[in-house]
């Protein structure tokens, strides 16, 4: 089952926008650009990033690392995502996977790279990277075919092309700073991952050595 959410954008008391997640009541659209509710709407001109889905089993864990956010982490929403399920992880997903999802078909892109805003949302100054580390940060959906979902949808698994590649594995090399060659070579060329990763290890063969960031 799955719950949807989109963003909401709310004022401070000093007039300052922010936004929160929040379920989307009804049905929702998902679209190549992004998804959509009755009175809600979230568009990216990248369409490789289309969706951000979290999955709720790692809420549990959170709860735990982080008590005192225990409220923040009571609902979905808390990582920024658009997609909520049980029973999918990075460790059982793979790049490449199309699912159906109400009347729409979506296929895993890319991983999700936390930011500074993880860090600032949890109080917590190395959340990314914690995230990153145990494999927790979410992935990216494509939207392959429009349609309508809600709420309650059931997230059908339609095709596994890359079942040898898991997003954790994927992942592990991209934030682990591998430099095996063989495996650079494979995910350079992936056609089912994403661009923006792509060429991260385009440029890891190119020039012998990782890239400088906050992984």
């Amino acid at each position: 089952m799955t719950g949807l959410l989109c963003r909401h954008i709310f004022l401070d008391e000093q007039g300052q926008e922010y936004s929160v997640k929040r379920p989307i009541d009804g049905k929702a659209f998902l679209g190549r650009h992004g998804i959509e509710g009755q009175q809600e709407k979230e568009y990216y001109d990248d369409c490789e990033n289309a969706l951000l889905h979290y999955a709720y089993d790692h809420y549990e864990y959170w709860r735990q690392m982080l008590p005192e956010s225990e409220q923040l982490l009571h609902h979905p929403g808390a990582f920024s995502e658009n997609i909520s399920a049980l029973g999918m992880t990075e460790h059982t997903v793979c790049i490449g996977d199309i699912f159906r999802i109400g009347q729409a078909e979506v296929q895993v892109s890319y991983g999700r790279e936390a930011c500074h805003t993880m860090n600032e949302r949890f109080g917590k100054p190395d959340m990314a990277r914690e995230m990153h580390k145990h494999s927790r940060n979410g992935w990216f959906y494509r939207v392959l075919k429009e349609g309508h979902t809600q709420a309650g949808d059931t997230i059908v698994l339609l095709e596994r092309p890359r079942p040898d590649w898991t997003l954790a594995r994927i992942q592990d090399c991209l934030f682990g700073k591998s430099m095996e060659r063989q495996t650079l070579q494979v995910l350079s060329r992936l056609p089912e991952l994403a661009a923006a990763w792509k060429n991260i290890f385009a440029k890891r063969l190119e020039t012998g050595k990782p890239e400088e960031n906050a992984y």
